[in-house]
């Protein structure tokens, strides 16, 4: 019979290890949420943070008389640090003798799941803290306080999720408007709550007609209807949050920041007979367009 030494069973690895690496990047684009980055724009990050200096404004083009019209950018703006995560697992030398490929693959495509689903939490998590994390303005992402030119714009509101507060939502998130007064024209094309608020929002969502206590509103205009959008994050102490969302374009209000995408390494380790895998990435997440959300922390 014959025996496979240490050297042999090394060289293997390490021979099949480029094709471990194109496996678990096929598996993790496989696995990748996406429904749940529809709520982000993403951005390539080239060094350790990004400043972001949004637009004071959201411009609308005008006539040209005299001069050039050209908007300022913020004069505070806001910085996005990027963060690295890491995650790892372990094959011994008895489990790769005993079934080859077939295992390590078993424990990559869970890795491969790990890391496709992570970009996504993170995502949704920064919901979590959109009242508290402070964004380009100066203010928290949903804040009562947004400064304009002449005042100040709120995207908040105190209850709990209702036909009323819906409605109220829908009207507010409707009558946006820029830095000069002008309306931005948004509507909200989804409605985000938490497990606990599945059947008032299906109950809001599936209704023709919703009610703000007084007057009673066809629930299918013109803009279409909203679509339901579950955030799994929004449970515990966030449980009664929930967001009014416009995902119609690339303007979101999550930003996503990229400087690596996950990637797999390895390494062998001939003393304790067994390859180590893991995962390396780095981003981070943030606060986007408060003119892309509505929302209540109840």
């Amino acid at each position: 019979m014959a025996v496979t030494n240490r050297s042999s069973w090394i060289d293997n690895v390490t021979e099949a290890n480029p094709g471990f690496r194109a496996f678990f990047m096929e598996e993790m684009q496989r696995l990748i949420p996406a429904e749940w980055m529809q709520a982000a724009m993403e951005f390539d990050s080239n060094g350790a943070e990004e400043v972001y200096e949004w637009l004071d404004d959201l411009p609308e083009l005008q006539e040209w008389r005299g001069a050039m019209p050209f908007a300022d950018m913020h004069a505070e703006g806001f910085t996005l640090k990027n963060k690295r995560y890491v995650r790892g697992i372990k094959v011994g030398r008895d489990a790769y003798d005993d079934d080859k490929e077939g295992v390590i693959k078993k424990r990559l495509t869970g890795l491969a799941n790990v890391a496709a689903r992570h970009i996504g939490k993170l995502v949704l998590k920064q919901f979590t803290t959109a009242f508290s994390d402070v964004g380009y303005d100066g203010q928290a992402l949903c804040s009562a306080a947004h400064p304009t030119k002449t005042s100040t714009e709120s995207n908040t509101v105190a209850g709990a999720l209702s036909a009323a507060t819906y409605n109220t939502g829908m009207s507010r998130f409707q009558s946006f408007a820029n830095y000069e007064d002008e309306p931005l024209g948004f509507s909200p094309t989804h409605l985000m709550y938490g497990p606990g608020l599945r059947a008032t929002a299906l109950s809001i969502l599936k209704a023709d007609w919703v009610s703000d206590g007084t007057t009673s509103i066809s629930n299918i205009n013109n803009d279409g209807s909203v679509l339901p959008f579950r955030n799994p994050y929004l449970v515990g102490a966030y449980a009664a949050h929930w967001f009014l969302l416009d995902l119609s374009d690339g303007m979101k209000p999550i930003i996503m920041q990229k400087r690596q995408a996950p990637e797999l390494t390895d390494i062998v380790d001939k003393e304790a007979q067994e390859v180590r895998f893991s995962v390396t990435a780095r981003h981070a997440v943030g606060p986007g367009l408060w003119q892309k959300i509505y929302g209540s922390n109840a």
